[in-house]
């Protein structure tokens, strides 16, 4: 059996793999997180054993309650895009992202989460958008700066590689830190 820090994330490269694990431990396995995913044990479950199929049937279940708060909500529909894009179901991710958006288009995780599915996409452009989206919402969270600045660093396209702009953000997220 293993381990979350065993679990293998297929399909994803190791940089984007580590940053959804950041996500993850950032917002839905720590405390001040939503109470509604704190109190799902089945989905952390779920999600700590890399089950994308039964992380989605649980969150699809979750989504069906009508008593859920919009944020609730937004970011369930939001990691259940995550789980969508590791199994490369991109369009059903975005279908999730922009419902999630459209409930809480404040929330800077909501353009993290689809920014690192625009980067698997090679959406590099799109990508870069939505990180700089969250950063400009959120500036004093990580994230985003750690996101851009592995975009700038090695990214998959050589066109997007900067190092001055990598450096700036790196900065900026150590600085957070």
């Amino acid at each position: 059996m293993n381990t979350p820090c065993q679990t293998s994330l297929p399909g994803l490269n190791p940089m984007t793999a580590f940053l959804v694990l950041l996500l993850l431990i950032n917002f839905c396995l720590v405390p001040g997180g939503s109470p509604v995913m704190a109190a799902n044990r089945e989905i952390d479950a779920a999600l700590l054993r890399g089950d994308h199929k039964a992380a989605i049937t649980l969150l699809s279940t979750q989504l069906q309650r009508t008593d859920l708060p919009p944020k609730d909500r937004a970011v369930m529909l939001g990691q259940r895009g995550i789980e969508y894009a590791y199994l490369s179901e991109f369009d059903a991710a975005m279908q999730d992202y922009e419902q999630a958006i459209a409930l809480q288009p404040k929330l800077a995780l909501l353009y993290q989460m689809r920014g690192l599915t625009y980067e698997e996409m090679d959406q590099l452009e799109l990508a870069i958008a939505d990180f700089e989206t969250a950063v400009r919402l959120a500036p004093e969270r990580v994230m985003g700066y750690v996101a851009l600045a592995w975009i700038y660093a090695a990214g998959r396209d050589p066109a997007f590689v900067d190092g001055n702009k990598a450096l700036i953000y790196a900065q900026q997220a150590a600085a957070l830190r």
